[in-house]
């Protein structure tokens, strides 16, 4: 039922490895694919501009 120590420390390596990747690609999404609304129909924006009127 033990896993042997080569297939523990792949795993591991391999658990970490992508555990990086990950949090690296989380911080650096929203750099490569920016948000597609634009800034003018922000929702705070809009209720400023009902309540103006």
């Amino acid at each position: 039922m033990y896993i042997r120590a080569a297939t523990r420390k792949n795993f591991t390596t391999s658990l970490f490895t992508t555990t990086a990747l990950i949090a690296v690609f989380t911080v650096a999404a929203p750099q490569l694919m920016p948000c597609p609304v634009s800034n003018g129909l922000a929702n705070d924006e809009k209720k400023e501009k009902e309540q103006a009127e």
